[in-house]
């Protein structure tokens, strides 16, 4: 997990999309309630520097190697966050889609979030609320209240990874195994056998690790991969009493095309006239 200092734009914008998106689905997407107390996660004690065993290796080696191999992804996501303290939680549901990098095409990393549903007040609500990273630009759209936000979060020239565990989507696709065991502790947690039973590896914060401007002090991570494709499942970050829960399903793997792409990541603005609100910042303003 490549560990790259945000700049302050993007963080910013990064939390709001971590607390402030909606989402879409035809029902309740099974395991997500929309009622009743939520489970609290206390955090862990801060782990000293600890020497990974071989199958925590063998493992990191594996996810390294599989991220490599990936182009595209497109899934169902349920996004909820809980903050045990202020009794908020916020769970929406919808798609992702990510772009790997494409070095010989001299194309970034890019990713769109589409949330379309929403729980709000233990009721599932339509919300459409989507957000679209091109590399550069980070556009937010809020469809209820025509709001349509474009930011330059990277500088020009520059690249950064939006699905490293200090951006907006926490997936461990493709993170460096020297660079998860430079930052954490890893260990494997053996939740059951089988097939059905996913990968769970938990991190935990090096209390020898350098901290980042702009880097998330997280109190844990819990990872989980299917076992057949050892692409992520579940991701559960832990910061106080803060918890947030990122689920895929459905997954498909390497089926974008170029012209789909093409539509997925236009940032073009609403024309004038069209009845939004256009707020656009270029790097640095």
């Amino acid at each position: 997990m490549d560990m790259i200092e945000m700049p302050r734009t993007y963080q910013a914008l990064a939390l709001s999309l971590l607390i402030g998106v909606t989402a879409c689905a035809d029902s309740t997407p099974p395991n997500v309630p929309v009622d009743g107390p939520a489970e609290e996660n206390k955090p862990l004690t801060v782990a000293v520097p600890a020497v990974p065993s071989q199958d925590v290796i063998d493992l990191l080696d594996k996810l390294e190697a599989r991220g490599a191999d990936l182009h595209s992804l497109k899934a169902t996501i349920t996004y909820d966050k809980n903050n045990v303290l202020l009794g908020d939680r916020q769970v929406r549901m919808g798609d992702v889609v990510y772009l790997a990098a494409d070095a010989a095409k001299d194309q970034p990393a890019r990713f769109v979030a589409d949330f379309r549903k929403m729980v709000i007040n233990g009721a599932l609500r339509d919300r459409r609320h989507q957000f679209i990273f091109d590399g550069q630009w980070l556009v937010e759209k809020q469809f209820d209240t025509k709001m349509f936000q474009k930011r330059q979060v990277v500088a020009p020239g520059e690249k950064f990874e939006p699905l490293n565990i200090d951006g907006p989507f926490p997936l461990p696709i493709g993170q460096k195994r020297d660079a998860v065991l430079a930052r954490f502790n890893v260990e494997m947690i053996h939740d059951g056998e089988g097939d059905s039973a996913p990968l769970h590896l938990r991190l935990t914060p090096r209390s020898d690790a350098p901290k980042l401007e702009h880097q998330k002090q997280f109190d844990r991570v819990e990872l989980y991969f299917d076992r057949a494709s050892l692409l992520p499942v579940k991701v559960v970050t832990v910061e106080g009493q803060a918890n947030t829960t990122v689920e895929l399903s459905d997954v498909e793997v390497d089926k974008i095309d170029a012209a789909e792409a093409g539509k997925l990541f236009d940032t073009t603005p609403p024309a004038p006239g069209s009845g939004w609100n256009v707020d656009i910042k270029p790097w640095g303003t």
